[in-house]
C-alpha cells in the first residue's frame, strides 16, 4: 500500500508541474518551487489528525523536493559567487532590463527542470525499491514452497 501511495503522491507533484507549465503559454508563471510551496502550505494547515495517509504522503514527498531543491539552490548560490567573485548574485545591478529578464526566464526554467528531474528520479528510485522488496518477498515465498 505505502508504495502505491508513494507513486501517487510524486504524480500528484508532477501533475501540479504540468499544469503550471501550460498555463504559461497563456499568463504570469509560478515558478515549480511556488506551486509546490503552496500545496505544502495548503497540506500544512490542514488538521495532522484527520490528514488523509493519501496527503501525508503527498505532504512528505513534497517536502523531500523542498528540501532538496533548497540543498541544491544553495550549492548553486556558493558556485556562482565564486565563479562572480564574491559580487553576489543579485544579476539585477550587472544586467540591465531585457537581458536581466532572459537572464531569470533560464534561471526559473533550470530551477523547474531540475524540480522534474528530481521528481523522476524520485520515481525511479521507488519503483527500483518496490522491485528489490517484490524480488524478496517472492523468493520468501518461494523458500517456503520448496
Amino acid at each position: 500500500m505505502g508504495h502505491l501511495t508513494h507513486e501517487k503522491a510524486l504524480q500528484s507533484a508532477e501533475d501540479m508541474c504540468i499544469e503550471e507549465g501550460k498555463r504559461r503559454d497563456h499568463a504570469v508563471h509560478q515558478s515549480y518551487v511556488s506551486v509546490l510551496r503552496k500545496r505544502q502550505k495548503e497540506l500544512t494547515e490542514s488538521e495532522i489528525d484527520v490528514m488523509s495517509t493519501d496527503r501525508r504522503y503527498e505532504l512528505n514527498v513534497i517536502s523531500n523536493i523542498l528540501n532538496e531543491a533548497e540543498s541544491e539552490n544553495a550549492k548553486q548560490m556558493k558556485l556562482e559567487d565564486f565563479i562572480m567573485g564574491n559580487m553576489g548574485s543579485d544579476v539585477s545591478v550587472v544586467v540591465p532590463g531585457k537581458e536581466n529578464k532572459r537572464m531569470m526566464k533560464k534561471f526559473l526554467h533550470q530551477k523547474d527542470s531540475w524540480i522534474l528531474g528530481e521528481i523522476h528520479r524520485l520515481k525511479e528510485q521507488s519503483s527500483d525499491g518496490f522491485k528489490k522488496t517484490e524480488e524478496k518477498l517472492l523468493q520468501s515465498v518461494l523458500r517456503c514452497i520448496i
